[in-house]
């Protein structure tokens, strides 16, 4: 498809004009863009429903700028799980610092 129709594409996912005019009269918004015989033809035989479809999707990305970046989430999951993990703990019997102690160390065998 040559660069004429790439910017037809893209003119009629963003503005709703000119996506009104590819259900109601794809043939003179095909020649207003001078367009050639088999984009005509393809711009005629456009799939409408994923044509409305893209708009949509491509308007909500645009309302929540797409384009921004976005902070990576793992520093507040670990944040979560580390909260998670200190409430979790059981306290350790008196005078013992940890479960395991008196049992052969740290991994239960006898030193």
């Amino acid at each position: 498809m040559s660069p004429r129709f790439e910017a037809l594409l893209a003119r009629i996912y963003v503005d709703p004009v000119a996506r009104a005019l590819t259900v109601t009269d794809p043939q003179r918004l095909a020649r207003d863009a001078g367009l050639d015989a088999r984009e005509t033809a393809a711009l005629v035989g456009i799939d409408r429903t994923g044509l409305a479809l893209a708009s949509e999707s491509f308007a909500r990305k645009r309302a929540h700028g797409a384009g921004a970046v976005r902070p990576p989430r793992w520093p507040r999951l670990l944040g979560v799980v580390r909260a998670v993990i200190r409430r979790a703990r059981i306290p350790a019997k008196s005078g013992s610092k940890h479960p395991a102690e008196g049992q052969g160390g740290r991994h239960g065998r006898q030193e």
